[in-house]
């Protein structure tokens, strides 16, 4: 599971087409096999969440809020995922801290992208 930081810059209220990557971001993940247990993002905003598994399991994926910033949803969603194909991946949201649930699939790349607003 590739996790994607992006960040609003106040300048653009809600445009996501304006978002910039957001290094220095941690994240945490809770699942059976998953390496690392946590994350913080790199100049391109992002990381990668492994798991050592053979089938598809759930992934919960919860970020550490910074103040001074408000997380943006997408569809009513904390994160949007994808496969590189573009085929939308499912999400549920995780109520405290911020973060989602995701199914990591076995041999298949699955990236989520995470908005906040500064």
């Amino acid at each position: 599971v590739n996790v994607v930081k992006k960040v609003v810059p106040a300048s653009a209220p809600g445009d996501l087409n304006a978002a910039l990557p957001a290094p220095g971001w941690e994240f945490s993940a809770a699942a059976a096999s998953v390496t690392p247990a946590s994350a913080v993002t790199d100049a391109s905003g992002a990381f990668i969440f492994a798991t050592a598994t053979s089938s598809t399991q759930p992934v919960t994926v919860t970020e550490t809020e910074q103040g001074g910033y408000q997380l943006i949803t997408q569809g009513g969603k904390n994160a949007s995922c994808q496969t590189p194909d573009g085929t939308s991946v499912p999400v549920t949201d995780a109520a405290r801290p911020p973060g989602f649930t995701v199914e990591a699939r076995a041999s298949q790349v699955v990236t989520c992208v995470v908005y906040n607003q500064d």
